[in-house]
């Protein structure tokens, strides 16, 4: 990385006369040094410094020129990666990645990208499965509601259970409706009153799902 300051920088000027172009540069004639040191070697040479201040020998600690490099590096990384990074810094990066490019390594990275980009939104969107999380009363629940989905072509959705059954029970002999009617009671007497009682209400929900199934049939 080359690093140039602007106090180490000059002036000079180029003048055309008589038909030939001359330089005429006053810091070579000043102060030559200056010209391969910088201008603070320069003003070593003469016993002076560029500046006096409390904070003068900061820069010479051990720790402030490792933070200098750090920030200088920053700056570097910054200019070529965001604000120089153009067309020609891409198809660079491409190269060195993939070796002469084609198009048929483009479209390849491409769909690639949008696949990615696709895999990590539907990962982030779609709606999580909570089978392992539901409660063995639950499941039966679920298991005689699909059940009785089967038998009537008739969906759930997103109705409470009550106005799911009100919708089935026409279409269901009377023991698949009380058989449905018992497992809806039981299991919001078990979610919603009695959470302790899973314990016994389970196999008594059980029980019912076999009946809902045989008066089914």
């Amino acid at each position: 990385m080359l690093q140039i300051r602007q106090y180490d920088a000059h002036a000079w000027v180029e003048a055309f006369i008589d038909g030939v172009w001359i330089r005429h540069d006053p810091t070579s004639m000043v102060a030559p040094s200056r010209l391969t040191f910088g201008l603070e070697r320069a003003l070593e040479e003469l016993g002076e410094s560029r500046e006096a201040s409390i904070l003068g020998d900061l820069s010479n600690a051990a720790i402030f020129a490792t933070l200098q490099s750090w920030f200088q590096q920053l700056d570097y990384s910054w200019s070529k990666w965001v604000l120089g990074f153009d067309n020609t810094a891409q198809t660079n990066m491409l190269e060195e990645l993939l070796g002469s490019l084609t198009p048929q390594k483009m479209r390849v990275v491409f769909l690639s990208a949008i696949g990615l980009i696709g895999l990590i939104l539907a990962l982030y969107f779609l709606p999580k499965t909570h089978r392992n999380t539901l409660s063995p009363s639950h499941r039966v629940l679920l298991n005689a509601i699909k059940c009785v989905e089967a038998k009537t072509g008739k969906e759930r959705g997103n109705k409470t259970l009550s106005a799911f059954m009100s919708e089935v029970n026409p279409l269901m002999n009377e023991d698949a409706a009380k058989a449905l009617r018992l497992l809806c009671e039981l299991f919001e007497h078990e979610k919603y009153a009695h959470r302790t009682q899973e314990a016994k209400v389970y196999p008594t929900m059980k029980r019912q799902l076999k009946m809902l199934k045989q008066a089914l049939k």
